[in-house]
């Protein structure tokens, strides 16, 4: 579910106003890129890296996600584009997440996500279309 190119009417949409992927989560599909902490630049051949920052050089961030308009083909996670971050226009912005913690009793100083990650899912929103 998400704003693109033939449903967006050219511009961007309130967050949250469709449904969310499976994962529960909004417009991670569509309505506007979104600015990552990754650097720009071609991944290498090492091992699989969990979230991994890319390029040590250069000032250029990554992008993701297409855009209101971008074609239906070109609204997914795995697209991505880079700009300077001083790059200001209307189809980029920031996702912000907060995942509240509690300190975990078998290992000190370790912290544990609060709740079961279902924050946004469809069954807390039935009245979207």
């Amino acid at each position: 579910h998400g704003w693109y190119q033939e449903n967006s009417a050219q511009w961007s949409h309130s967050a949250g106003s469709l449904r969310p992927n499976v994962r529960g989560l909004f417009d991670v599909h569509g309505n506007m890129m979104e600015w990552c902490h990754d650097r720009n630049g071609a991944f290498g051949e090492e091992p699989l890296v969990i979230d991994p920052l890319n390029s040590d050089i250069g000032l250029d961030r990554v992008l993701r996600g297409g855009r209101w308009g971008s074609v239906a083909a070109g609204c997914r996670s795995a697209y991505r584009s880079a700009y300077a971050p001083a790059n200001r226009n209307a189809d980029s912005g920031l996702r912000l997440a907060l995942s509240p913690s509690i300190e975990s009793p078998e290992a000190e100083g370790v912290a544990e996500p609060v709740g079961g990650g279902t924050e946004g899912v469809a069954e807390q929103r039935p009245e979207l279309p």
